[in-house]
């Protein structure tokens, strides 16, 4: 991270009083913690007492790397991941975390330290944000990637009660009436036949590169399209790309 980041003052504009909808609010939201050095951001759920419960749709969104959360979710990685000790626990005070940590006595924390790291997520902070209807709990998770642990600790001191109050807001945005009802959520099947066709690959194609037939690339597309309520499918991937569900 550029060391000047540290010592600028806040010129973002942080109101998101008129938000015209959810994933706008979301992009937002991505672009003031980009500001402040965060690579990677996701907003995610906990169903109460059930840390086995995580599966795809405990990430409601992220900008996290897609071969990064689709191997958390279909490597139970999450396992051995200590923020979901934080997530499941009483505290309630931010959860800092470095991932950069080596020779760790437990071989499974450890592997999932290394990955983590190999993805860009070598430090992080995690902030649990309120409950949901239903006992849920909701956090937000953020991660550095280029920086040391001392200039970490020295940007926590500088920014983290910014970052508290900007995460605040975005909590009490997403969560007014009707917000979160918002919530696209693609399958991985669909993600993949979107970013095909954001490269330009016909049905054909997409389904050739993925293993599965023209018809059920077709049909995840559509899928996604009716999702994204978008009428065609250059629709639809725009619409993904902006909302940050694909990245091609």
């Amino acid at each position: 991270m550029d060391d000047q980041l540290l010592g600028k003052e806040n010129r973002l504009d942080l109101t998101m009083d008129k938000p015209m909808d959810l994933h706008q609010v979301w992009q937002q939201f991505c672009t003031h913690l980009d500001y402040y050095g965060f690579n990677y951001v996701a907003y995610g759920v906990l169903p109460p007492s059930d840390r086995n419960a995580n599966s795809r749709s405990g990430f409601w969104l992220s900008t996290f790397p897609e071969a990064w959360v689709s191997g958390y979710v279909e490597q139970r990685v999450f396992a051995s991941d200590p923020i979901m000790d934080y997530w499941a626990g009483p505290l309630l005070t931010p959860y800092l975390w470095d991932f950069n940590q080596k020779n760790l006595s437990n071989p499974d924390i450890a592997k999932f330290r290394t990955q983590a790291a190999d993805y860009g997520m070598r430090f992080g902070i995690s902030l649990k944000l309120g409950w949901l209807r239903g006992g849920i709990k909701s956090t937000l998770i953020l991660a550095f990637d280029q920086m040391d642990e001392e200039a970490f600790q020295q940007h926590l001191r500088l920014n983290l009660e910014r970052v508290e109050a900007l995460a605040e807001q975005f909590y009490t945005t997403i969560t007014r009436p009707g917000m979160l009802n918002q919530l696209v959520r693609l399958t991985a099947r669909e993600m993949d036949c979107l970013k095909g066709a954001a490269l330009g690959h016909s049905s054909e194609q997409i389904g050739k590169i993925l293993g599965i037939s023209k018809k059920t690339a077709e049909r995840h597309l559509l899928s996604a399209s009716q999702k994204l309520k978008a009428s065609t499918r250059t629709n639809a991937v725009a619409k993904a790309i902006q909302m940050r569900l694909i990245n091609p």
